[in-house]
């Protein structure tokens, strides 16, 4: 009786082992990236979300030395303000200003927000709202060779999207609006200016202008951001080769392709 007792006890020793093996088997290896809030841009470049914040990115640094010349850059999206109003809720209204301002308290009362993960410095890619798990981000930007043979250890950035017009905004004037009972707000649309300071920091801080392969995607506003900008990131960095994806399941184009 006593073997018996003593080879049952091993059995779940063994069993117990296996599911933990298997279970740390199944979780996804870590995907962190950065933030970085361009906060020099503001004077810089004149970069602003719509309520006057500076723009933010998340940041992954290649992981392999021979693919560090390479880089993946996503917008990411979220649609259009198509009036004052709207653009106005973006801005100011704590529920929807993720996409149209980069305080914290935006991110951690988003409603696309994973539960219980508030803003982190450092963040798993999937984790970050608008990413998900690669639902929106794109699974370019998951960093787990076996489902992203191409890009997993290239350099990769998200742009937040907070200027609700697909990045292309260059108003140098300045609306002044009301909300909450509070006048006199700003509002701003400098989206292009926005993604002028995000390369110029790349370039500058981390060699992006000295990149080899880029590729650029989107997906919803920030898919038609894409396409709109294809040819400036051509321009802008003569020397790389320059591949764009754009994915627009929101917003009438209702396709994925490479061009």
């Amino acid at each position: 009786l006593r073997h018996l007792e003593r080879d049952l006890t091993m059995t779940k020793a063994v069993l117990l082992l296996l599911a933990a093996a298997r279970t740390v088997a199944s979780d996804p290896a870590p995907n962190l990236a950065e933030s970085v809030l361009l906060t020099d841009a503001v004077t810089t470049h004149g970069a602003r979300c719509l309520d006057g914040s500076p723009q933010r990115l998340w940041l992954q640094l290649a992981s392999h030395p021979a693919n560090a010349s390479k880089w993946y850059f996503h917008f990411m999206g979220g649609a259009w303000c198509k009036s004052e109003e709207e653009c106005i809720d973006r801005a100011y209204d704590p529920t929807k200003c993720y996409r149209g301002s980069s305080n914290v308290s935006c991110f951690n009362a988003n409603g696309d927000k994973e539960p219980g993960v508030d803003f982190n410095q450092t963040m798993d890619f999937r984790d970050v709202p608008a990413i998900n798990g690669a639902r929106w981000g794109g699974g370019l930007l998951i960093s787990d060779p076996t489902t992203n043979p191409l890009t997993h250890d290239w350099n990769k950035v998200e742009i937040v999207y907070c200027d609700g017009g697909s990045y292309s905004g260059n108003n140098e004037t300045v609306g002044r609006v009301s909300f909450g009972g509070i006048d006199n707000r700003p509002l701003y649309y400098r989206g292009q200016r926005n993604l002028e300071a995000a390369i110029d920091y790349l370039a500058t801080e981390h060699g992006m202008d000295a990149a080899s392969h880029l590729v650029v995607s989107g997906d919803s506003a920030g898919g038609l951001a894409t396409y709109w900008h294809a040819d400036w990131f051509q321009t802008r960095l003569p020397k790389t080769k320059v591949k764009t994806q754009f994915c627009d399941p929101c917003a009438a184009l209702y396709t994925c392709g490479a061009m």
